[in-house]
């Protein structure tokens, strides 16, 4: 199994985005914002100009590059002005789903997987959910002749990336609840959510996304904590680093921004809170890998890690595919 090292980028893009659709705003929000989402457009530069072929093999690189894409449009318009970050988002958004489209299509294929349930399984089906809802934040940015068309594709998206996602949760779902791979399972669960409260407030049916998210924002908070206990024995047992962690970051983002898109359409002081304590989880999270990630020198007499370019992958993780 190969990891894939844009997950860095995609567990870094959220921790930018989500800050930013919080319902609770501070005076360095939107700044602080800013830097984290520069950081995750320059690692993806970064990695893009050193490709590996283990980065096309599921679909870390198209959700990195969208959520790069929505970052621009959500936190680096300040910097680089809205109309620079509206035509960015546009292109990095095409790129992103049509690559996505293709890693789907591919695990469509080989749905008959060998060996045991894993839940990396789902990394190349998500990538049309994480479409939909960023396609979704473009609407009211594009021309109007071309938002009949932009609105069309993001809910034939999220209708087509719905019953591929519940299917491979099916089948993930029996699979050993290892740490850190047993949070993967919150990504297409918070994205999904989050999808149906952009595309509901888009349509006029908030009401309907309401009543299919919270739902399913439940069963997320449920497995998330299922996987803290999973986390806590594993680190009890001594859990070694490896590009897996970044399964901390992501997953639990999406489920943050779908909090956030509760809180956002319903005005629940609690919703909102909850938004911002899983946020501040995700950035514990965050900075913990990223403090493990900074390349080391080696050990005398044996050999080191250089962040991302050598992780070792020990364990079953986060960018992982059969």
């Amino acid at each position: 199994m190969k990891a894939n090292r844009f997950a860095a980028v995609m567990g870094t893009g959220i921790v930018a985005n989500a800050g930013v659709t919080l319902p609770v705003h501070l005076e360095w929000q939107r700044q602080a914002a800013a830097v984290v989402w520069a950081a995750a457009a320059a690692l993806m530069l970064l990695l893009a100009m050193r490709p590996k072929r283990s980065d096309t093999r599921n679909g870390a690189l198209p959700m990195a590059i969208m959520t790069v894409g929505a970052g621009a449009l959500l936190a680096g318009g300040g910097w680089i002005g809205d109309t620079t970050a509206v035509a960015l988002d546009a292109v990095l958004w095409s790129v992103g789903t049509a690559i996505g489209l293709t890693t789907a299509g591919v695990a469509l294929y080989r749905r008959n997987n060998d060996g045991p349930p894993n839940p990396a399984w789902l990394l190349p089906v998500v990538p049309p959910l994480v479409s939909a809802s960023t396609g979704a934040l473009l609407l009211p940015h594009v021309p109007d002749a071309v938002r009949p068309g932009l609105l069309g594709a993001c809910l034939a998206l999220f209708a087509a990336g719905v019953p591929v996602a519940a299917f491979m949760l099916a089948r993930v779902c029996r699979a050993p609840r290892t740490a850190p791979a047993v949070w993967i399972v919150l990504g297409p669960l918070g994205q999904s959510a989050t999808a149906a409260l952009l595309l509901g407030e888009a349509t006029g049916h908030a009401t309907a996304a309401l009543l299919f998210a919270l739902p399913v924002l439940g069963a997320a908070l449920a497995w998330a904590c299922g996987a803290a206990m999973v986390t806590a024995a594993a680190v009890r047992r001594s859990l070694p680093f490896s590009i897996a962690w970044w399964s901390f970051t992501f997953p639990l983002g999406t489920v943050v921004t779908g909090v956030s898109g509760v809180a956002a359409q319903t005005g629940s002081p609690a919703a909102g809170w909850l938004a911002a304590a899983l946020y501040v989880l995700l950035v514990a999270a965050w900075v913990t890998v990223v403090a493990r990630s900074v390349p080391r020198p080696p050990p005398r007499g044996g050999p080191g890690f250089s962040s991302l370019s050598g992780w070792p992958a020990a364990g079953t993780g986060l960018g992982s595919q059969p």
